[in-house]
């Protein structure tokens, strides 16, 4: 994570989503300046608000996920798989990815005592590949198979630059500029 988000402009955004306490919201608030929104439905993601650009404590939804916007950074990792239509909320992480979205995944082996999707493990990494996801090396362990390597993929986005000067005026070109940025998205 760090070598992919050291060559981004400085400061960059990030979503972390499932975010638990905060880890490596904190990390890359702490190494990069990154203005990080760690999200989790847990109350343990609140220990992170003191050390973070924001901390939002609700369920993860593609829906969550669309009205929290874009980041430079969206991070999932050992999250897909407990997510109900995890599909579309990849669909989702790579929509409100501008730069990185990083997803990690436990291996198709690892025998998970809870977890929404834990039959479907091998499905989530061939489509995280099928859609452009790299796999990098190493990877954490598994958790409940220790001696399984857990997948970590990231997906590069070179998207449009956009630079200017920002103005006051009447709002009225808001339209043109929301149009503008969904051209952009897809």
């Amino acid at each position: 994570i760090r070598r992919a988000c050291a060559s981004l402009r400085r400061p960059f955004t990030v979503l972390d989503l499932g975010a638990s306490e905060g880890y490596f919201s904190i990390r890359l608030t702490e190494e990069f300046g990154a203005r990080c929104v760690a999200v989790d439905a847990r109350d343990v993601v609140k220990s992170a608000e003191p050390f973070v650009a924001s901390v939002v404590r609700q369920s993860v939804t593609p829906a969550i996920v669309h009205k929290l916007g874009t980041y430079d950074v969206v991070l999932g990792l050992s999250f897909l798989h407990h997510v109900l239509g995890w599909r579309k909320m990849l669909d989702q992480i790579v929509r409100s990815a501008r730069s990185l979205a990083i997803i990690e995944t436990p291996h198709p082996e690892e025998k998970l005592r809870q977890a929404l999707n834990r039959d479907q493990l091998g499905d989530i990494q061939d489509t995280l590949e099928e859609w452009g996801f790299e796999r990098q090396e190493g990877g954490a362990s598994g958790v409940w198979d220790s001696h399984l390597q857990r997948g970590m993929y990231i997906r590069r986005r070179d998207g449009a630059l956009v630079e200017g000067v920002v103005r006051s005026g009447s709002g009225n070109n808001s339209v043109n500029v929301t149009r503008f940025k969904d051209e952009v998205t897809k």
